[in-house]
């Protein structure tokens, strides 16, 4: 059991490295959805904020990684 528990945890190792990151990523692309088509109704306006937001993401992802700060900004 504790081969497989190993096996299947590299094989999502491959994929996601961050979970928090990733989880976030997940987050915010539905938020966006939700945003830009049920609240602002023009897709035009959900890119920006799309783009935005990942941008924030992946620049507090980066930060931590570096060891600039012990937690992501974004969760604390």
């Amino acid at each position: 059991m504790n081969l497989i528990k190993a096996i299947l945890k590299g094989i999502l190792g491959l994929f996601v490295d961050d979970g928090s990151f990733a989880v976030l990523i997940v987050a915010w692309i539905a938020a966006t959805w939700l945003l830009s088509f049920k609240v602002l109704q023009t897709p035009e306006w959900g890119t920006l904020l799309l783009f935005a937001g990942l941008v924030v993401i992946l620049i507090g992802s980066t930060a931590c990684r570096c060891g600039d700060s012990t937690t992501p900004p974004y969760l604390s």
